[in-house]
């Protein structure tokens, strides 16, 4: 299974993002994300952390490598409703809950 530093390379690739990228957005220096990705060192707070699950949507068992999947439940329950709602807009018509 990927270590930290592999899932935050593959994501970042996934992404098409260079390292100074996720700097830029994350304030995280490029050189503590490329020892990271060389499997040199991890963070060591929770608000780093953090700042990687809000960035990259994922949650802490996927970086930590404890599960394969990328997208939080409440992401993937956001993305639902959008879609719901874009399709309520383009056909004219509510999605209602069933009561």
């Amino acid at each position: 299974m990927p270590d930290f530093g592999e899932r935050i390379r593959h994501l970042r690739k996934k992404r098409g993002l260079t390292i100074m990228d996720v700097e830029k957005a994350t304030g995280i220096g490029h050189s503590t994300i490329s020892r990271w990705e060389r499997g040199e060192s991890v963070p060591n707070s929770s608000e780093i952390y953090q700042i990687l699950m809000d960035y990259f949507k994922v949650d802490m068992s996927y970086l930590m490598g404890v599960s394969d999947g990328v997208l939080r439940e409440s992401e993937v329950i956001k993305d639902i409703v959008t879609r719901l709602e874009v399709l309520e807009e383009r056909v004219g018509y509510e999605v209602r809950k069933e009561e």
